[in-house]
């Protein structure tokens, strides 16, 4: 059976986001450790299940990190 993993961002009293859906208590400042944490999850997952809200930035994101060249080429 596979493992449902389940990430989000939230406060230690549980606030996710304001009432029009701010965002602006987040942090984009990741240490290494944070880093290395994040990349853990997503490595060991072959499925990242997106909602309605989250799909618009992530796949406009991703599909203009895909088209540009990388700085190794």
């Amino acid at each position: 059976m596979r493992k449902l993993k389940l990430q989000m961002q939230l406060t230690v009293d549980g606030f996710v986001a304001g009432p029009e859906g701010q965002l602006d208590w987040m942090t984009w400042d990741m240490d290494e450790k944070l880093l290395a944490s994040i990349n853990q999850l997503t490595d060991t997952s072959d499925t990242i299940l997106l909602g309605r809200k989250m799909a618009g930035g992530f796949l406009k994101y991703w599909e203009q990190v895909i088209t540009q060249p990388s700085s190794t080429e």
